[in-house]
């Protein structure tokens, strides 16, 4: 026989050998906490605690080093030497990061307007889109950023 108990976020079955605390999406600050277990029987007790706590990682961007002159893109923070009117694409690769964390492009020091959080940039090569490009990768423990030349 197994007896469920439930909440919001938590769910506790017990059945007469093994007893499991299901804590699901642990994000609220009161499921954040000290965890007892009981075990008693007729010849005593024992018990076990637990913390749960969160993991958050600052944001690490893979600033890989790119060999020769890469024509149609890489990594950021590599230099590119391209041909005006050449396509080519620009990576900010999260090698770490939790919470997942924000990318924010820039170009020469301003801000890009993305349709959403992008962790690549298009480019079409021209007199007018040469510069520094910048990703910066941001979450609640920090940021990270690397740039590019084009």
């Amino acid at each position: 026989e197994t007896f469920v108990n439930s909440n919001r976020s938590m769910v506790l079955l017990i059945n007469i050998n093994v007893s499991k605390l299901i804590i699901n999406e642990p994000s609220f600050e009161e499921d954040l906490n000290m965890y007892t277990c009981v075990a008693t029987n007729g010849d005593g007790s024992d018990m076990m605690s637990s913390n749960l706590s969160r993991c958050e990682i600052a944001p690490f961007i893979d600033k890989g080093v790119t060999i020769g002159c890469p024509e149609s893109g890489g990594n950021v923070g590599a230099n590119f030497s391209v041909f005006i009117m050449e396509e080519m694409i620009i990576n900010c690769t999260l090698i770490d990061g939790f919470p997942l964390p924000n990318i924010t492009w820039f170009y020469m020091d301003s801000e890009l307007v993305m349709f959403h959080n992008d962790s690549q940039i298009n480019i079409t090569v021209a007199n007018d889109t040469i510069g520094e490009y910048t990703c910066v990768a941001t979450n609640i423990l920090g940021n990270d950023s690397a740039t590019s030349f084009v």
